[in-house]
Protein backbone atom coordinates (compact mmCIF):
# COMPACT_ATOMS: atom_id res chain seq x y z
CA UNK A 1 0.00 0.00 0.00
CA UNK A 2 1.25 3.48 -0.94
CA UNK A 3 2.29 5.41 2.17
CA UNK A 4 2.81 9.14 1.62
CA UNK A 5 4.31 9.59 5.08
CA UNK A 6 7.16 7.20 4.29
CA UNK A 7 8.38 9.18 1.28
CA UNK A 8 11.57 11.21 1.43
CA UNK A 9 11.77 14.72 -0.01
CA UNK A 10 13.75 13.38 -2.95
CA UNK A 11 11.08 10.78 -3.72
CA UNK A 12 8.34 13.40 -3.49
CA UNK A 13 10.17 15.65 -5.95
CA UNK A 14 10.61 12.71 -8.34
CA UNK A 15 6.87 12.04 -8.22
CA UNK A 16 6.12 15.73 -8.76
CA UNK A 17 8.47 15.77 -11.76
CA UNK A 18 6.12 13.25 -13.36
CA UNK A 19 2.81 14.52 -12.05
CA UNK A 20 3.23 18.25 -12.69
CA UNK A 21 4.06 18.04 -16.43
CA UNK A 22 1.34 15.42 -16.97
CA UNK A 23 -1.13 17.62 -15.11
CA UNK A 24 -0.08 20.65 -17.17
CA UNK A 25 -0.32 18.90 -20.56
CA UNK A 26 -3.69 17.25 -19.88
CA UNK A 27 -5.05 20.46 -18.37
CA UNK A 28 -3.92 22.64 -21.28
CA UNK A 29 -5.64 20.32 -23.76
CA UNK A 30 -8.92 20.66 -21.89
CA UNK A 31 -8.70 24.39 -21.19
CA UNK A 32 -7.62 25.38 -24.71
CA UNK A 33 -9.31 22.87 -27.02
CA UNK A 34 -12.91 22.94 -25.76
CA UNK A 35 -13.28 26.76 -25.90
CA UNK A 36 -11.81 26.72 -29.43
CA UNK A 37 -15.03 25.08 -30.66
CA UNK A 38 -17.14 28.02 -29.51
CA UNK A 39 -17.84 30.51 -32.32
CA UNK A 40 -18.45 33.86 -30.64
CA UNK A 41 -22.18 34.28 -30.08
CA UNK A 42 -23.13 32.01 -33.00
CA UNK A 43 -25.08 29.20 -31.35
CA UNK A 44 -25.76 27.36 -34.62
CA UNK A 45 -22.11 27.14 -35.73
CA UNK A 46 -21.04 26.24 -32.21
CA UNK A 47 -23.59 23.40 -32.11
CA UNK A 48 -22.34 22.09 -35.46
CA UNK A 49 -18.75 22.28 -34.22
CA UNK A 50 -19.59 20.26 -31.12
CA UNK A 51 -21.47 17.61 -33.14
CA UNK A 52 -18.69 17.28 -35.74
CA UNK A 53 -15.99 17.07 -33.07
CA UNK A 54 -17.99 15.31 -30.37
CA UNK A 55 -15.46 12.58 -29.59
CA UNK A 56 -12.65 15.08 -29.14
CA UNK A 57 -14.97 17.38 -27.19
CA UNK A 58 -15.77 14.51 -24.81
CA UNK A 59 -12.06 13.70 -24.56
CA UNK A 60 -11.51 17.31 -23.53
CA UNK A 61 -14.11 16.91 -20.79
CA UNK A 62 -12.46 13.68 -19.62
CA UNK A 63 -9.07 15.42 -19.67
CA UNK A 64 -10.48 18.20 -17.51
CA UNK A 65 -11.79 15.73 -14.94
CA UNK A 66 -8.47 13.86 -14.92
CA UNK A 67 -6.71 17.19 -14.37
CA UNK A 68 -8.68 17.70 -11.17
CA UNK A 69 -7.71 14.24 -9.94
CA UNK A 70 -4.08 15.11 -10.69
CA UNK A 71 -4.49 18.30 -8.66
CA UNK A 72 -5.61 16.37 -5.58
CA UNK A 73 -2.52 14.16 -5.78
CA UNK A 74 -0.14 17.05 -6.48
CA UNK A 75 -1.55 19.01 -3.53
CA UNK A 76 -0.94 16.08 -1.18
CA UNK A 77 2.66 15.77 -2.39
CA UNK A 78 3.22 19.51 -1.93
CA UNK A 79 1.77 19.32 1.57
CA UNK A 80 4.18 16.52 2.44
CA UNK A 81 7.07 18.48 0.91
CA UNK A 82 6.39 21.67 2.87
CA UNK A 83 4.75 20.45 6.11
CA UNK A 84 8.08 20.48 7.93
CA UNK A 85 8.66 24.10 6.86
CA UNK A 86 5.35 25.57 8.07
CA UNK A 87 2.58 23.07 8.80
CA UNK A 88 -0.11 25.72 9.18
CA UNK A 89 0.63 27.28 5.80
CA UNK A 90 0.90 23.83 4.21
CA UNK A 91 -2.59 23.01 5.54
CA UNK A 92 -3.90 26.30 4.16
CA UNK A 93 -2.42 25.31 0.79
CA UNK A 94 -4.45 22.08 0.85
CA UNK A 95 -7.69 23.82 1.78
CA UNK A 96 -7.62 26.53 -0.90
CA UNK A 97 -6.38 24.12 -3.58
CA UNK A 98 -9.10 21.55 -2.93
CA UNK A 99 -11.94 24.09 -2.80
CA UNK A 100 -11.47 24.73 -6.50
CA UNK A 101 -11.62 21.04 -7.45
CA UNK A 102 -15.39 20.40 -7.05
CA UNK A 103 -16.17 23.74 -8.71
CA UNK A 104 -14.03 22.82 -11.72
CA UNK A 105 -15.44 19.29 -11.92
CA UNK A 106 -19.02 20.58 -11.74
CA UNK A 107 -18.31 22.89 -14.69
CA UNK A 108 -17.88 19.84 -16.92
CA UNK A 109 -21.43 18.71 -16.12
CA UNK A 110 -22.63 21.83 -17.95
CA UNK A 111 -20.38 20.99 -20.91
CA UNK A 112 -21.89 17.50 -21.05
CA UNK A 113 -25.31 19.14 -20.84
CA UNK A 114 -24.41 21.23 -23.88
CA UNK A 115 -23.70 18.01 -25.82
CA UNK A 116 -27.14 16.62 -24.92
CA UNK A 117 -28.79 19.88 -25.93
CA UNK A 118 -27.19 20.07 -29.39
CA UNK A 119 -28.26 16.47 -30.03
CA UNK A 120 -31.86 17.30 -29.11
CA UNK A 121 -32.51 14.23 -26.97
CA UNK A 122 -36.09 12.90 -27.11
CA UNK A 123 -37.07 14.38 -23.75
CA UNK A 124 -36.23 17.82 -25.19
CA UNK A 125 -38.68 17.53 -28.10
CA UNK A 126 -40.78 20.45 -26.84
CA UNK A 127 -37.91 22.81 -27.73
CA UNK A 128 -37.09 23.98 -31.25
CA UNK A 129 -33.63 23.44 -32.74
CA UNK A 130 -32.78 27.13 -32.36
CA UNK A 131 -33.83 27.08 -28.72
CA UNK A 132 -31.75 23.98 -28.00
CA UNK A 133 -28.70 25.51 -29.65
CA UNK A 134 -29.12 28.70 -27.64
CA UNK A 135 -29.52 26.69 -24.43
CA UNK A 136 -26.37 24.73 -25.31
CA UNK A 137 -24.45 27.98 -25.69
CA UNK A 138 -25.87 29.16 -22.36
CA UNK A 139 -24.82 25.90 -20.66
CA UNK A 140 -21.32 26.29 -22.05
CA UNK A 141 -21.10 29.90 -20.87
CA UNK A 142 -22.21 28.84 -17.39
CA UNK A 143 -19.46 26.23 -17.34
CA UNK A 144 -16.90 28.88 -18.28
CA UNK A 145 -18.12 31.14 -15.47
CA UNK A 146 -17.61 28.24 -13.06
CA UNK A 147 -14.04 27.85 -14.35
CA UNK A 148 -13.50 31.57 -13.71
CA UNK A 149 -14.73 31.10 -10.13
CA UNK A 150 -12.43 28.09 -9.70
CA UNK A 151 -9.52 30.16 -11.02
CA UNK A 152 -9.82 32.39 -7.93
CA UNK A 153 -8.67 29.40 -5.91
CA UNK A 154 -6.03 28.51 -8.53
CA UNK A 155 -4.62 31.95 -7.81
CA UNK A 156 -4.91 31.84 -4.03
CA UNK A 157 -3.21 28.44 -3.73
CA UNK A 158 -0.08 29.70 -5.49
CA UNK A 159 0.43 32.31 -2.76
CA UNK A 160 1.15 29.85 0.09
CA UNK A 161 3.36 27.82 -2.26
CA UNK A 162 5.34 30.98 -2.99
CA UNK A 163 5.64 31.71 0.72
CA UNK A 164 6.78 28.16 1.47
CA UNK A 165 9.33 28.17 -1.36
CA UNK A 166 10.89 31.36 0.01
CA UNK A 167 10.81 30.23 3.63
CA UNK A 168 12.14 26.73 2.93
CA UNK A 169 14.98 27.90 0.67
CA UNK A 170 14.42 24.74 -1.38
CA UNK A 171 14.62 26.95 -4.46
CA UNK A 172 15.90 30.45 -5.24
CA UNK A 173 13.71 33.23 -3.84
CA UNK A 174 12.74 34.47 -7.29
CA UNK A 175 10.77 31.23 -7.78
CA UNK A 176 8.63 32.15 -4.78
CA UNK A 177 8.09 35.65 -6.14
CA UNK A 178 7.21 34.17 -9.53
CA UNK A 179 4.53 32.10 -7.79
CA UNK A 180 3.18 35.25 -6.12
CA UNK A 181 3.00 36.85 -9.57
CA UNK A 182 1.22 33.79 -10.95
CA UNK A 183 -1.34 33.83 -8.15
CA UNK A 184 -2.00 37.54 -8.64
CA UNK A 185 -2.35 36.93 -12.38
CA UNK A 186 -5.10 34.34 -11.88
CA UNK A 187 -6.92 36.67 -9.47
CA UNK A 188 -6.70 39.63 -11.86
CA UNK A 189 -8.00 37.48 -14.70
CA UNK A 190 -10.94 36.13 -12.68
CA UNK A 191 -12.10 39.46 -11.27
CA UNK A 192 -11.55 41.29 -14.56
CA UNK A 193 -13.91 38.82 -16.23
CA UNK A 194 -16.46 39.44 -13.48
CA UNK A 195 -16.20 43.23 -13.26
CA UNK A 196 -14.88 44.43 -16.64
CA UNK A 197 -15.37 41.64 -19.20
CA UNK A 198 -13.53 42.46 -22.37
CA UNK A 199 -10.80 44.54 -20.71
CA UNK A 200 -8.13 43.03 -22.94
CA UNK A 201 -5.22 45.06 -21.56
CA UNK A 202 -5.78 43.78 -18.02
CA UNK A 203 -6.36 40.23 -19.22
CA UNK A 204 -3.11 40.34 -21.22
CA UNK A 205 -1.19 41.48 -18.12
CA UNK A 206 -2.83 38.72 -16.09
CA UNK A 207 -1.89 36.12 -18.71
CA UNK A 208 1.77 37.16 -18.55
CA UNK A 209 1.76 37.01 -14.74
CA UNK A 210 0.33 33.48 -14.69
CA UNK A 211 3.52 32.25 -16.35
CA UNK A 212 5.06 32.57 -12.89
CA UNK A 213 3.56 29.17 -12.13
CA UNK A 214 5.32 27.74 -15.19
CA UNK A 215 8.68 28.97 -13.86
CA UNK A 216 8.08 26.96 -10.68
CA UNK A 217 7.09 23.85 -12.65
CA UNK A 218 10.12 24.04 -14.96
CA UNK A 219 12.51 24.64 -12.07
CA UNK A 220 11.06 21.70 -10.17
CA UNK A 221 11.33 19.47 -13.25
CA UNK A 222 14.86 20.39 -14.32
CA UNK A 223 16.52 21.44 -11.06
CA UNK A 224 14.51 19.85 -8.27
CA UNK A 225 15.01 21.23 -4.76
CA UNK A 226 17.98 21.86 -2.49
CA UNK A 227 17.79 20.13 0.89
CA UNK A 228 20.25 21.29 3.54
Amino acid sequence: MFNLNSLTHKQIVNYLRIMYPAWMIVGMFSLLYIPSLIIGENASETANNIIQNETTFRLGIAAGLITQLFQIIVVLFLYKLFASVDKGMAKFLIVVALIGVPISMASYAFKLGAVELVHGESYLSSFSTDQLQSLAMYAFNLSEHMVEIASIFWGIWLLPIGYLVIKSKYMPKFIGWALYAGGIGYLISAFTNFIMPGAEALLSIAEVLTFGEMIFIFWLFFKGIKIK
